[in-house]
C-alpha cells in the first residue's frame, strides 16, 4: 500500500513547529486532543507549552483543539460548530487549506497516513474493526 509513514522524529519537529505557532495564544488556555489521533499530539503540546491538557472540551472556555489530521474536514467543521467561539484549532497534517487552523504541513496526496503511534497499515485497521466481535 502506498502510504506516508511518519516517524517519532517527525512528530518532535511537528510539536516544536506547532508550539511556536501557538505560543502567542497559549496563555490561560487548556489543550484538548480530538480522540483518538489528536490525543498524543495534544499531550506533547501541553508539555511543550506548559498548559494543562483536558480529556473533554465541555466546561472550558479557552481551548486549543488538536487533531492529527484534517482529512475531509468533517470533524473539523463539526467541532467548529460546537466549540467556544475563541477556540484555536491546529493539526499536524491537513489534506487541504483548513481556514482558521494552524497546521504543521499540508499534504494533498491521496496516500494513507500512518502516524508513529499506529501499529498497522490503515487498511488492516479497518479490516480488524469490521471483523472484531465484542462480548460482554
Amino acid at each position: 500500500m502506498n502510504c506516508h509513514r511518519f516517524t517519532w522524529n517527525q512528530f518532535e519537529l511537528a510539536v516544536e513547529d506547532l508550539a511556536e505557532k501557538l505560543r502567542p495564544f497559549a496563555s490561560k488556555r487548556i489543550i484538548y486532543g480530538q480522540p483518538r489521533g489528536g490525543v498524543c499530539l495534544a499531550v506533547a503540546l501541553s508539555h511543550e507549552l506548559g498548559i494543562p491538557y483536558t480529556a473533554t472540551h465541555r466546561g472550558h472556555d479557552k481551548l486549543i483543539w488538536v487533531d492529527d489530521v484534517i482529512n475531509t474536514g468533517d470533524t473539523y467543521t463539526k467541532c467548529r460548530m460546537i466549540m467556544p467561539l475563541d477556540t484555536i484549532y491546529c493539526a499536524w497534517v491537513s489534506r487541504h487549506k483548513a481556514t482558521g487552523a494552524y497546521v504543521h504541513m499540508i499534504d494533498p496526496s491521496p496516500r494513507a497516513i500512518v502516524f508513529p503511534w499506529e501499529r498497522m497499515e490503515p487498511e488492516n485497521q479497518i479490516r480488524e474493526v469490521k471483523n472484531a466481535s465484542y462480548s460482554q
